[in-house]
């Protein structure tokens, strides 16, 4: 088990850094594929995505109330030895994807249900996120890098988890940015290739059932 640190107002945090639970990943990886695999078939119609967008609670820096949330996408990450060839094959796809293509082209598609087919590949001890805007959310990391993901299923039965979290922010050298950025850009294509605010790495600390049911609120790591 490793730990993460840091600072805040002169005084120092330590958090152990745990792995994802098995059934999280796989209901992850399960709903990815499902609906990667819809995108194939033509079929895909977004009713929500639960799986990849969580509603992200940041301590608030300023303002009467202490808590700021948002619904960001957030993805799973490779292992750090297998991110240099990830994104090298990423690159590789945006370079024959059209800017601004309607439909993301099945090669593109076909990467990721590969990649979430193995979870060998997966690093469970990590999740990523791309920030865009660099405004409430940003602001307020930088000043408390503790981190609430909350998920929620409706498909599911209102499966949910609420994942706890110490964020790491990545610039644009560092290669979890480059990952996240490639995978985003795959599938919202900009007009032109930019650059975005950072990218988050949610290094985790803790994982709490929240489904409905006897078993709400039992922490799970």
């Amino acid at each position: 088990m490793r730990e993460i640190g840091f600072m805040i107002d002169g005084s120092e945090f330590t958090y152990d850094v745990r792995e994802l639970p098995l059934e999280f990943v796989k209901w992850q990886c399960e709903s990815r594929k499902a609906l990667l695999q819809l995108m194939i078939d033509g079929e895909a119609v977004f009713t929500g995505f639960g799986a990849h967008l969580p509603v992200m609670t940041t301590k608030s820096e300023s303002g009467d109330f202490p808590t700021n949330s948002a619904a960001k996408g957030v993805g799973l990450l490779p292992r750090p030895e297998l991110l240099e060839e990830l994104i090298e094959r990423l690159r590789e796809l945006e370079d024959e994807a059209p800017l601004r293509k309607e439909r993301v082209p099945k090669r593109s598609v076909q990467f990721l249900i590969e990649f979430y087919s193995d979870m060998k590949k997966i690093d469970t001890t990590l999740l990523g996120s791309l920030e865009i805007y660099g405004k409430n959310t940003f602001r307020n990391v930088k000043k408390d890098p503790r981190v609430n993901l909350l998920y929620v299923d409706v498909h599911k039965g209102g499966l949910s988890y609420m994942v706890n979290t110490v964020v790491e922010i990545v610039d644009h050298d560092n290669p979890y940015y480059e990952f996240i950025r490639l995978v985003h850009d795959l599938f919202h294509r900009p007009l032109k290739k930019r650059q975005y605010s950072c990218a988050y790495l949610f290094h985790i600390c803790e994982v709490y059932d929240k489904s409905p049911g006897k078993n709400a609120g039992n922490r799970l790591i």
